[in-house]
C-alpha cells in the first residue's frame, strides 16, 4: 500500500457494536495499530454507546438497552434492541453515502441478524463498496438450521473475512469453502491495562462468560464435586449471562458454588476475574475467547481444555491444559495448579506479543486495502 502523503488516504469504516467496555478495548487497539502506521488511512469508528475510548467515534448503537435498559428484561429489551439496531444502521448507511468511505469493516459477534446482512448487501451490491467482515465467531454455538444458513451468506458477501489465529482459517475453509486467499489472520489482542497485583482472593476457581453448553460447565462441575469428595478444599464461583435456559436446571441448588448468571457489567467482570486464583475454560468448541486474553492481561492462572485454540496459544503449555471433556482430566490438572501457582507472564512475553500483534495488524490490513 502506497505511504505518499499526497495521495487520497483510504477511507476505512470500522462497524462494531459489541463495543461497550473492556470489550471495545480490540478495536481501540485496531484503531491504535493502524493510525501508527504508515498507511494511508483515515479511519471512522461506528460503535455502541458505551464505548469508552475514542471520543471521536460513532456511538450509534444501543443507546437505551446498553444504558438504560442494561439488565436482561425480555421480551421488551430485546425489542426495543432489534429498532435500536435497525436505526443504528440507517444512520450509518446515510453517513456512507454522504461521506463516501472506500472499505468497510464489519465486526461480526454473536448470532448473525437478517437486518444486518441485508444493509450489507445494499452497502456492497448497490454501494459498490468494499466489505471486511471481522469474525469473531466463526461457527453457530446453537444447533439452528436457519442461523448456519444466514451464517454462510453474511460471510461469503465479504471481500474478505479476518480470524484471529491460523487454526481459524481451516476451520473458516471446512465451513464455508472459502478460498484460502480471502481469509486474513491477525493476532487478537491483549485487553485491558496489564495489572499483576494480585487482590484479596476469593475464589481459587472461575468461570466466566456466556452461560452455554458448548462452554463445558458440565465437565467444571464434575471436576470440582470430586475435588470436594476427596476432601479438598476449594471454592468455585461461575459467573456470566445465562444464554441456554437448559443450563439453569444443572445450576441450581448448588449452595457451594458461588453463581451470578447475570449481565456483568466491567467493574463486577474485573472484581471476578482479580478475586479468582485461577481462570477455568473447559471449553468444548471455540474458535475465539476474549476471556483467554483477559485473564494473561492480569496476570492470572489458566487452566483450559485442549481444544485447537487453546493448544496453539503461546501463552499456555501443557501443564495448562486437560483433555476436552474428560472430567478426571481436569480434576487432576486443578490439583497440580493449585499446589504451583506460578505467575509466569513476563514483561518480555507481554511485550514480545504485543509488538507481534502490532505487525500482524498492519501486515492484514495492508493486504485487505492494497
Amino acid at each position: 500500500m502506497p505511504s505518499n502523503k499526497n495521495q487520497t488516504h483510504i477511507k476505512l469504516y470500522h462497524i462494531y457494536w459489541g463495543t461497550s467496555g473492556i470489550a471495545g478495548d480490540y478495536l481501540n487497539q485496531i484503531y491504535s495499530v493502524l493510525s501508527s502506521s504508515n498507511l494511508n488511512i483515515k479511519q471512522t469508528l461506528f460503535v455502541s454507546s458505551n464505548y469508552p475510548y475514542n471520543e471521536s467515534a460513532h456511538k450509534y448503537f444501543f443507546p437505551l438497552t446498553d444504558t438504560i435498559l442494561k439488565s436482561n428484561k425480555r421480551p421488551l429489551r430485546t425489542y426495543i434492541r432489534a429498532i435500536e439496531l435497525i436505526i443504528a444502521m440507517f444512520l450509518i448507511t446515510i453517513t456512507i453515502i454522504k461521506n463516501n468511505p472506500t472499505v468497510i469493516n464489519y465486526s461480526h459477534v454473536s448470532l448473525s441478524r437478517k437486518v444486518v446482512f441485508y444493509f450489507l448487501v445494499f452497502w456492497k451490491k448497490i454501494l459498490k463498496k468494499s466489505l471486511i467482515i471481522t469474525a469473531h465467531d466463526i461457527l453457530p454455538l446453537i444447533n439452528n438450521k436457519g442461523e448456519d444458513t444466514l451464517r454462510r451468506k453474511l460471510f461469503l458477501l465479504s471481500d474478505y473475512l479476518v480470524v484471529h489465529n491460523k487454526h481459524d482459517i481451516e476451520v473458516m475453509k471446512n465451513y464455508l469453502g472459502v478460498r484460502e486467499l480471502k481469509i486474513v489472520v491477525h493476532k487478537f489482542p491483549l485487553l485491558g491495562k496489564i495489572h499483576k497485583s494480585e487482590s484479596d482472593i476469593s475464589y481459587d476457581l472461575l468461570f466466566i462468560g456466556s452461560i452455554r453448553e458448548n462452554k463445558g460447565i458440565r465437565v467444571l462441575l464434575e471436576a470440582f464435586q470430586e475435588l470436594r469428595k476427596d476432601g479438598i478444599d476449594i471454592s468455585l464461583a461461575i459467573c456470566g449471562k445465562l444464554e441456554n435456559p437448559d443450563m439453569l436446571s444443572l445450576l441450581s441448588n448448588k449452595n457451594d458454588i458461588h453463581l451470578n448468571l447475570n449481565f456483568l457489567a466491567d467493574d463486577m467482570f474485573m472484581h471476578y476475574i482479580n478475586s479468582s486464583r485461577i481462570i477455568v475454560l473447559p471449553y468444548l468448541f471455540a474458535t475465539n475467547s476474549g476471556i483467554l486474553s483477559i485473564a494473561i492481561t492480569q496476570g492470572k492462572q489458566i487452566i483450559a481444555s485442549d481444544i485447537d485454540l487453546f493448544k496453539n496459544s503461546e501463552f499456555l503449555d501443557k501443564n495448562d491444559l486437560f483433555k476436552s471433556g474428560d472430567s478426571n482430566s481436569l480434576k487432576s490438572v486443578i490439583k497440580n495448579k493449585l499446589a504451583n501457582i506460578d505467575y509466569n507472564y513476563s514483561n518480555q512475553i507481554l511485550l514480545k506479543y504485543k509488538i507481534d500483534f502490532k505487525a500482524s495488524v498492519i501486515s492484514a490490513y495492508s493486504k485487505m486495502l492494497k
